[in-house]
């Protein structure tokens, strides 16, 4: 038997759910991807933020150490001047370097690069005066001083502001974006759900119809092969009655009727005899009278009876050796002649059948009668026939 190849639905289905995880990887890469240069950005802003804030506590600090050298005329202080300068300095060519991408912020820390070197220039003066023991005017310096400070002040606000304006801008279009990226990948994951439970559909209803399939190929060879034994058996036995015993071995082998019996009409007293049997109890009964039981009534009626509702209350047992067990089911099939019941037989059967199971076959001259199913039944009647003509050939 050929491997069955996959109907084109399912090589379509499946190539849209493995189209539809590659998107899904593309859209989770592309999250991945702009969450790391959103945290990038973030990262770059907090840090531009933090330059500035470092450079204003930088400012804050120098201004306080001159104020102090211009008072106690102590190097110390001029020293500490001079450090917060060099550090303040440091950290406008760093915010300089990380605004390289911002023309505005650059043009914002040039202006204040300025404006700083105006309030340096005073340090300079300042010191030099006092260095050369010249009267020094502290207040009129102070003012200088406060006056620039106070221009440089509202810089250094416009460059914290826009940092944090693009941070919150940022920000909000990374909300959006993820709001839009996750109803993609939820609409994408729903899908692909949909489309793998459609396809677990499909593809069950096709391996049930497979296997009912094989079941059906099992049986045909199961058919083939009864049809083959029960030929060989009616050209190869001359005798009636190990033949009729054998016919019910052949009906044992098909592991439905474990127990079978046959049973003929007497001419005489027009009675059922029993003639054969396979697996029956001890208690058999070797003559039924016609309408007696249900046996009776099959070979009177000429209709087979199937009874499938055996419980424990009908008294109905089968001793196995091991354990004594009750049937599923029981046929009761008359056969005969045309117009004239000559024959039938009973078996119990190890699994219920449907009702349209249960198929009557007579035989025109053997007086024989088979519980098969439908196909069975068919190759009864072909298989009698030929054991017929092999007995009229015989005859002749």
């Amino acid at each position: 038997m050929q491997p069955a190849a996959l109907p084109r639905y399912t090589l379509a289905g499946l190539l849209v759910a493995a189209t539809a995880v590659l998107a899904l990887a593309g859209v989770a890469w592309r999250a991945a991807e702009q969450t790391l240069r959103a945290g990038n950005f973030v990262s770059h802003t907090h840090a531009v933020l933090g330059t500035i804030g470092l450079a204003e506590s930088d400012l804050y600090r120098a201004e306080a150490a001159h104020r102090a050298f211009m008072i106690s005329r102590q190097p110390d202080y001029r020293r500490e001047r001079e450090q917060q300068v060099a550090a303040l300095r440091l950290r406008l060519d760093e915010a300089l370097q990380l605004t390289a991408d911002n023309a505005q912020q650059q043009r914002r820390v040039d202006e204040l690069r300025r404006a700083l070197a105006e309030r340096f220039e005073l340090y300079r003066d300042t010191q030099r005066l006092i260095e050369s023991g010249q009267a020094v005017a502290i207040d009129e310096r102070l003012d200088d001083g406060a006056r620039i400070i106070a221009a440089v002040q509202p810089m250094i606000a416009a460059l914290q502001d826009e940092e944090r304006r693009l941070l919150a801008g940022r920000q909000d279009e990374e909300r959006k974006r993820s709001v839009r990226a996750g109803w993609t990948f939820g609409a994408l994951v729903a899908a692909v759900a949909l489309l793998l439970t459609y396809l677990f559909l499909r593809l069950s209803r096709d391996a049930r119809a497979r296997r009912s399939a094989e079941r059906a190929v099992d049986e045909e060879r199961r058919y083939d092969a009864l049809h083959h034994r029960a030929l060989t058996l009616f050209n190869a036995e001359p005798e009636r009655r190990p033949m009729l015993e054998q016919t019910l071995d052949l009906l044992a082998d098909t592991g439905r009727f474990p127990v079978a019996a046959f049973y003929e009409q007497d001419e005489w007293s027009g009675a059922l005899r029993a003639v054969a049997a396979r697996g029956a109890p001890a208690d058999l009964k070797p003559l039924v009278a016609r309408g007696d039981g249900p046996l009776g009534e099959a070979a009177r009626s000429g209709r087979p009876i199937y009874i499938d509702a055996l419980g424990a209350a009908d008294g109905m047992a089968l001793e196995t050796g091991l354990a004594t067990l009750k049937p599923a089911a029981l046929l009761l099939c008359p056969g005969g002649r045309p117009g004239r019941s000559s024959a039938s037989a009973t078996a119990a059967s190890s699994s219920a059948w449907r009702r349209s199971s249960a198929w009557r076959c007579t035989t025109p001259r053997s007086s024989r009668a088979w519980a098969c199913s439908p196909r069975s039944c068919a190759s009864a009647a072909r298989m009698s026939r030929a054991r017929t003509r092999s007995w009229n050939a015989r005859a002749g």
